[in-house]
């Protein structure tokens, strides 16, 4: 929960699904975004400018498996093509933070958006922002898709 006043801004967020410093990114982030919109006032809201500001620490990595790297399941190249369309980049590594690689929620939503119409299944924000990644989409997506038989 995001609630602006007068005087403060403050951020809600459930500790299970985000560490303080992703939610001080995101914050970081949001009120880069209001100083763009107001500095570009008839510029539409999706092609406002988001880029790292200075003094942002690298990205961390999540741990890598032996199954890292490109995507080799049907349903994470499924998921990786809806990854490149919103992000407008190639996956190279099915372990690599949407977060990090500079997505952000509204890209998010529309990529969760674009699978489940595409594959009749209704996929979880909490879930993809527990695992952000190719493969953890991947699986949730697998997990939640309707099975079909041959006979079908």
């Amino acid at each position: 929960m995001l609630e602006i006043t007068a005087d403060t801004v403050r951020v809600e967020y459930n500790v299970a699904l985000l560490e303080k410093g992703t939610a001080d990114a995101l914050l970081a982030d949001y009120l880069a975004l209001l100083v763009a919109g107001v500095s570009a006032w008839d510029m539409p809201l999706p092609r406002l400018p988001v880029a790292p500001r200075p003094g942002d620490a690298p990205a961390t990595r999540p741990a890598r498996t032996a199954a890292g790297g490109r995507p080799r399941t049907a349903t994470a190249r499924l998921v990786a093509d809806a990854w490149s369309a919103v992000l407008g980049t190639a996956v190279t590594d099915v372990h690599d933070d949407f977060f990090h690689l500079g997505g952000h929620s509204v890209q998010a939503l529309r990529m969760l958006a674009r699978l489940e119409a595409e594959h009749d299944c209704e996929l979880s924000i909490q879930a993809f922002f527990a695992d952000p990644t190719v493969a953890g989409l991947a699986t949730e997506l697998d997990r939640k898709r309707p099975r079909r038989t041959a006979w079908r």
